[in-house]
């Protein structure tokens, strides 16, 4: 998350610049918007998601479980937690082998003045992928065995 964060600061302060630049001196910035949305974005996006799995932060429609027993709830939420994991590592499997074939290529972007290194942003797909899978694994297997998931995943308080 911390990464993800980074880049959203980055993003603003890209932003902020390139508009302070033309207004002031009117001169515009290289690529902003390619790099917003290639590197910015894309961390913010793909980074965020095991922490946003972590804090059971996706959208859930529960008008269908509300009437049923917590344990059964909890072994619904472990089921779809395994399908999750199953469909994250998949798309991480792939992205990961999109990542490589793009970065021995030294993929580029044609940017207005200038070629814009569009392979390193690629990586962002399998890590946040990779790490949304072993998150919600965790939760799964945590639920399965009737623990409290979010509990569970807490960092150890210290002394």
């Amino acid at each position: 998350m911390i990464v993800a964060e980074v880049a959203i600061t980055l993003m603003m302060v890209h932003i902020t610049a390139e508009v302070a630049a033309r207004l002031l001196m009117h001169y515009s910035l290289d690529a902003v918007p390619e790099i917003v949305a290639f590197y910015y974005m894309a961390g913010l996006t793909f980074l965020s998601l095991a922490f946003v799995t972590r804090a059971n932060g996706h959208i859930a429609a529960e008008v269908f479980t509300d009437l049923l027993s917590h344990r059964t709830r909890e072994i619904i939420e472990a089921v779809i937690g395994i399908g999750l994991f199953l469909f994250m590592a998949l798309f991480a499997w792939q992205t990961f082998h999109e990542a490589v074939t793009m970065t021995r290529i030294s993929e580029v972007h044609q940017a207005a003045t200038l070629l814009l290194p569009k392979w390193p942003p690629r990586w962002f797909l399998p890590g946040g992928a990779a790490l949304m899978a072993v998150m919600a694994l965790l939760i799964a297997v945590r639920k399965l065995i009737g623990e409290p998931a979010a509990a569970a995943l807490q960092p150890a308080a210290r002394d």
